[in-house]
């Protein structure tokens, strides 16, 4: 299911929902103008009793399908070791860290993918 973000009108969210409720969802936006074809993946959280069990990764199977993109990318914090061991999984690559870009002390990491 596509909803779309009530903080920002160009972020969009993907869900999956069981008996109602939202259980997964990952979130994007578009960056810069359409022709530049860049996207953020700003979340995706799993609720604890859904977690290993496939629907972050059909999420993001289903965002890359449904959206046009020369490069999409992510952050993380360096020490979210099941983020980035998730980015790995569906094919991101390694490409920055940031030392202290959001948080003294805590290095972030930036995941990209191209096409």
């Amino acid at each position: 299911m596509k909803i779309y973000s009530p903080y920002s009108k160009k972020e969009e969210i993907l869900t999956i929902k069981k008996a109602g409720e939202i259980i997964a969802y990952i979130s994007f936006k578009q960056i810069g103008k359409p022709k530049h074809e860049l996207y953020e993946i700003t979340r995706i959280e799993v609720d604890k009793k859904y977690r290993h069990k496939g629907l972050a990764s059909r999420l993001f199977s289903e965002m890359i399908t449904e959206i046009k993109f020369r490069k999409l990318f992510v952050t993380t914090h360096i020490s979210n070791t099941s983020a980035r061991k998730f980015y790995e999984s569906v094919g991101m690559d390694f490409e920055a860290r940031l030392s202290n870009h959001y948080y003294q002390g805590e290095d972030e990491v930036v995941y990209s993918l191209y096409r």
